[in-house]
């Protein structure tokens, strides 16, 4: 256990999660599919809003993360898996600033979504493949991998002058949020932003899905769709929330 690969299994694990709610969604709206949250404290206190945009195939998964604080500061993360090319890239952008953007390289030749998870369930060894990881900002970058990241405080400290010491606390002051399941797709690739920081999902805050808002996602610059909007149209008059 101690020479597993425990970030390939936090990329890859999700994939099989992806697939259930793949099958899940095949009764709501077809292609791009959003969903409206809130999280609140015990006091039902809202603290955050987010909104996730899914549009999960064959051979490549797309998901936004649009987040923001009851300050109102913004983040949004851009996550996409090719399973053809076994490429993870996440980008993570703060109140339209500059972004920092996070890329893996996974082990394996399957292409397919359900061929990746075949594989990987198929051959325990890939777990012990080291990852290469490249993280890139303002036309800088720093290539490392798994194995050097977990071993190396050079490497960290070379990591944390990229991302920036203002863009590394705001990401930690949403580390509590995103680990929530439904936002947790972005958590193999937050450490690299939120300086060394894993997601860790509060056992004082509540999840729970909300109304549909395009303004929302508009001001984040995902607007709605025609369709979309009429779903969330829809919601708004009738006792169903969930996906639009």
């Amino acid at each position: 256990m101690s020479g597993e690969n425990i970030m390939l299994k936090r990329i890859v694990l999700p994939l099989l999660v992806v697939a259930v709610a793949a099958a899940v969604m095949a009764i709501g709206p077809q292609g791009e599919s959003r969903t409206h949250y809130v999280i609140v404290d015990k006091n039902h206190t809202p603290l955050y809003t987010a909104t996730v945009i899914s549009d999960n195939g064959v051979n490549v998964r797309n998901e936004s993360y649009l987040l923001k604080d009851v300050s109102g500061v913004k983040v949004r993360i851009d996550s996409r898996a090719d399973y053809t090319s076994g490429k993870v890239t996440a980008e993570y952008r703060v109140n339209d600033g500059r972004s920092v953007r996070v890329t893996f390289q996974l082990p394996g030749k399957a292409a397919t979504r359900d061929e990746r998870i075949k594989e990987f369930k198929g051959h325990p060894e890939l777990r012990n493949q080291d990852v290469p990881i490249t993280v890139e900002s303002t036309g800088k970058s720093l290539k490392t991998s798994e194995q050097e990241w977990k071993t190396s405080g050079a490497v960290k400290e070379k990591n944390k002058a990229l991302v920036g010491a203002d863009f590394a606390a705001t990401m930690s002051s949403f580390r509590s949020m995103i680990g929530f399941p439904p936002l947790s797709g972005a958590c193999s690739t937050f450490e690299f932003v939120s300086g060394g920081q894993a997601c860790a999902m509060s056992m004082d805050l509540r999840i729970a899905e909300d109304r549909p808002d395009c303004a929302f996602d508009a001001a984040f610059g995902a607007p709605c769709s025609a369709d979309q909007k009429l779903r969330a149209k829809n919601q708004g008059v009738s006792t169903k929330v969930g996906a639009y």
